[in-house]
């Protein structure tokens, strides 16, 4: 790992034009904070409005497509030239910047505007558990934990929210840069094609010293002489 970091810093130092993976990863970390802020709102109002279920799941399909196009430019814009370390390094970045911004506004709300929301979750999953055969089990653990107080405390519930975001984004992130290196960028800036060849014969004509006009007339009488 640390070898990953130095060859990083090594490759942003000696060529500047290519993209800074920890910059780059914190620009999308405030694109994917927001991703993810919606995420969780989705994802907890799931048990009462059921079409919200549906929407967190496709909302999690499309993570990896986010991130896919984000590594993908990155790519483009290094014109291939990119590191496979700095990419993933970018993913990563963009996983924990974002899970820090989701985990302040969960933190905030759980904690603040809704303290009960954990427990109100637990008792939907009890009574989710208890209408499905051979559920029962799950809703006496479940049943047993509310009673003894054994829920996480806010604080405790976002780090573990934080630690899986960053530990499965590292898994996302190391196969979009696989796929997004395996896809040879395309040139499809004008200013990276070469000049047409009658451009470049004209500007050899105008910069030619010998097709220039000359600055002086010719005398046209060299006998002459002024009094």
């Amino acid at each position: 790992m640390a070898l990953c970091f130095f060859r990083i810093f090594v490759i942003v130092e000696t060529n500047q034009r290519l993209t800074n993976p920890y910059k780059q990863g914190a620009d999308n970390g405030f694109v994917l904070g927001a991703y993810l802020r919606a995420l969780f709102f989705t994802t907890a109002f799931a048990l009462e409005v059921p079409l919200l279920g549906i929407l967190s799941t496709c909302m999690i399909v499309a993570i990896p497509v986010i991130i896919f196009m984000m590594l993908r430019r990155t790519w483009i814009r290094d014109r291939g030239m990119s590191l496979f370390s700095s990419l993933w390094m970018q993913g990563i970045m963009a996983f924990a910047c974002g899970g820090i911004i989701s985990g302040l506004v969960a933190y905030v709300y759980i904690r603040w505007i809704e303290p009960e929301w954990l427990t109100m979750q637990v008792k939907n999953m009890i009574a989710l558990y208890q209408s499905v055969e051979n559920g029962e089990q799950v809703a006496d653990i479940l049943q047993t934990i509310l009673k003894q107080g054994l829920l996480p405390t806010p604080i405790q519930m976002v780090i573990q929210m934080l630690w899986f975001e960053i530990f499965a984004g590292s898994v996302v992130s190391l196969i979009a840069t696989l796929i997004v290196r395996a896809i040879k960028p395309r040139q499809s800036s004008k200013t990276d094609r070469p000049y047409p060849t009658c451009h470049r014969q004209q500007q050899t004509r105008l910069t030619s010293p010998l097709s220039s006009p000359s600055t002086t007339k010719p005398n046209r009488f060299p006998n002459w002489k002024h009094g």
